[in-house]
């Protein structure tokens, strides 16, 4: 008994490091399986909630380098400045 309940232990933890090296290389729509109620899920849980804020992070970074590589209607580029690239960092303080 207490080797199945290793095994599974162990197959869930090796799925959990498989899709960390699939995100740490790019593939962001990567999500961890939240499958009990035990350190495992915790893990995965909060594993989702980062994976979801560096989506969302990336996404704006997206669409606000197309927004600065748009010209406006002056034919000037506008400043980009750090509140602009990282918006939702501008309550942190040094």
């Amino acid at each position: 008994m207490i080797g199945l309940s290793k095994t599974l232990v162990v197959n869930r933890l090796n799925k959990a490091i498989d899709r960390m090296k699939w995100f740490k290389d790019g593939d962001y729509n990567i999500s961890l399986p939240l499958e009990g109620n035990d350190e495992i899920t915790r893990l995965a849980e909060s594993f989702n909630e980062m994976a979801g804020m560096i989506r969302e992070r990336d996404r704006e970074k997206d669409e606000l380098l197309v927004r600065s590589t748009a010209l406006p209607e002056s034919g000037r580029r506008p400043s980009i400045t750090s509140r602009t690239l990282f918006p939702s960092m501008t309550g942190i303080s040094t």
